[in-house]
């Protein structure tokens, strides 16, 4: 290798490690794994969860970041992720899709149209009976799924949810979707009964 070309290499080097060298500077770079988004409005944050999430002997998620989609009991599709705060309590956030697949999905309240959901704030986990800090519903907004596997689901979101008792409002705009799709019977069948003991509000066993 000449001289010359030795310089060119280490020219090229430093550019590339000022411009990420993978899309220049304005590239975003990769979605980050996992159901994801910001919000704002009566509450302002993140929500970030990601990662499989693995079962207690009672047969439910253990505490801790996860982020999943499996099968419901009605031909869709249910994406579920849990962001841990402070030990025992995170955010559950939980979109439901119908039918599975990809497309586009209209959201509305009460389990009408082709998407609802919830954003559940300040979950004890240790106490499924305690009151959470705050319960959104999403009213509006559109999913789109640009990938549907029988081992991933990816898509992006938005979304305005309302609290039914305070009418308080929080608005999404950049959801992002990339999750595993779980086939596992134990695995799903956990995160459906932790999800409904969540709404109910109830500490119910799960599992066999």
């Amino acid at each position: 290798m000449t001289l010359r070309s030795r310089s060119y290499l280490l020219a090229l080097a430093a550019a590339c490690a000022l411009s990420a060298c993978d899309g220049g500077p304005d590239d975003p770079g990769p979605v980050a794994a996992g159901l994801n988004f910001t919000y704002a409005g009566a509450r302002s944050g993140e929500h970030r969860s990601g990662g499989t999430p693995s079962l207690t002997q009672a047969g439910v998620p253990s505490f801790g970041a996860w982020a999943m989609a499996n099968a419901d009991s009605v031909g869709g599709v249910m994406l579920a992720g849990f962001d841990p705060t402070t030990s025992p309590e995170g955010n559950f956030f939980i979109l439901q899709l119908r039918p599975a697949g990809t497309g586009s999905f209209d959201c509305a309240a009460g389990g009408q149209g082709g998407c609802h959901g919830r954003f559940i704030v300040g979950v004890d986990t240790g106490d499924l009976t305690a009151a959470p800090e705050g319960w959104y519903e999403v009213v509006d907004g559109s999913v789109d799924i640009a990938e549907a596997t029988a081992t991933r689901l990816v898509g992006s979101f938005e979304a305005t949810l309302v609290d039914a008792e305070t009418n308080d409002t929080i608005h999404v705009a950049d959801g992002t979707i990339d999750v595993p799709f779980s086939a596992s019977p134990n695995l799903s069948d956990g995160i459906n009964c932790w999800a409904r003991n969540v709404q109910n509000g109830t500490n119910q066993p799960c599992g066999n």
